[in-house]
């Protein structure tokens, strides 16, 4: 849900809105589970789906399907990466959430602990950010039909 709630307020009211809602989703998911300290740093990387999603919304990316597939893409590699640096410097690798068990199968595949934790996170960011791109992308287009109007 916070992709979902960080792309949609992104994309519709502007960067600060969406920053303020990658941070926050990370912040009060930590407080919920008991601040098991692992959640909160991985605010950047909600911070960095509103900075992308706000870009491709002002650079107006979004009017066609490719231009969704084309923000699920830059999404997937940014979010991968940043969670992977994150996962390596700060904890090491791993962090006892479900993806590390794909990390873990990766890194005995023989596989350095930087890009498992990279290549672990691929998927589920396509699934995660596709979900959410698709949903504000039929949002959008709604948004953008003027009444009255009929499409191309």
């Amino acid at each position: 849900m916070d992709s979902i709630f960080t792309v949609i307020n992104a994309g519709t009211f502007g960067l600060l809105p969406g920053l303020l809602t990658g941070a926050l989703t990370n912040i009060i998911l930590e407080v919920l589970r008991g601040f098991p300290g692992y959640l909160y740093p991985f605010a950047i990387v909600n911070m960095i789906t509103a900075l992308i999603t706000w870009l491709h919304v002002r650079y107006g990316t979004l009017y066609k399907a490719t231009g969704a597939l084309w923000m699920i893409f830059t999404l997937t590699l940014s979010n991968s990466l940043a969670g992977a640096v994150i996962v390596y410097l700060v904890f090491g690798g791993v962090t006892d959430e479900r993806v590390d068990s794909i990390v873990r199968a990766v890194i005995i595949a023989g596989q350095s602990i930087f890009t498992s934790a990279f290549l672990g996170r691929i998927l589920i960011n396509i699934v995660d950010k596709g979900i959410a791109v698709l949903l504000f992308f039929s949002l959008y287009r709604k948004l953008l039909k003027k009444p009255g109007k009929t499409e191309r």
